[in-house]
């Protein structure tokens, strides 16, 4: 068993079940909606502990939302900075 905390992403609910990628990995492991804390929905950054069918959620993980955050932004920045200017522009 893990006692480190993890990094997870809610990649989706599905019939009150959250699918959570773990790192790192990403190997996938379902978890009931109702344990994740409260306003954590999909693509919510989680820290987790334990294994398969002992994982639990110990908080958000809100520096890696930020990080991940920056990280789209800046690739978003890179791709407007060099559009070459096609039939969508």
């Amino acid at each position: 068993m893990t006692d480190d905390p993890r990094h997870a992403v809610v990649d989706r609910i599905v019939e009150g079940v959250a699918v959570l990628l773990v790192d790192p990995d990403e190997q996938e492991h379902h978890l009931p909606a109702d344990q994740l804390p409260p306003g954590a929905g999909e693509g919510a950054w989680l820290l987790v502990t334990g294994e398969a069918s002992d994982l639990r959620v110990v908080g958000h993980d809100s520096a890696g939302e930020a990080e991940r955050r920056a990280q789209q932004e800046e690739r978003l920045a890179r791709l407007r900075r060099t559009r070459r200017g096609g039939r969508f522009s």
